[in-house]
């Protein structure tokens, strides 16, 4: 694996906890304002499926993405069962 693949897959991993980070404050700040002025009514889930789908897309792309290395892994697998 090159330097340049680890130190883009370093990145993205840092930005994936990033954007984690950042979705659960904004969440419960959400939920704060759900609860507080609307009781009756529960949107904060809309916001934090949706959401929540493409932190799933980001956490793929993050930790499974780099195509070189999936194709790199997935030759050592094959290599070994010879």
């Amino acid at each position: 694996m090159k330097d340049s693949q680890i130190k883009e897959m370093a990145k993205k991993r840092v930005e994936f906890k990033d954007h984690i980070m950042i979705y659960a404050i904004i969440n419960a700040i959400l939920i704060f304002i759900n609860f507080y002025y609307s009781p009756s009514y529960f949107w904060f889930p809309y916001v934090t499926v949706f959401w929540g789908i493409g932190i799933v897309f980001h956490w793929r792309d993050a930790y499974y993405g780099v195509e070189e290395m999936r194709i790199e892994r997935e030759y050592k697998k094959m290599k070994g069962k010879k």
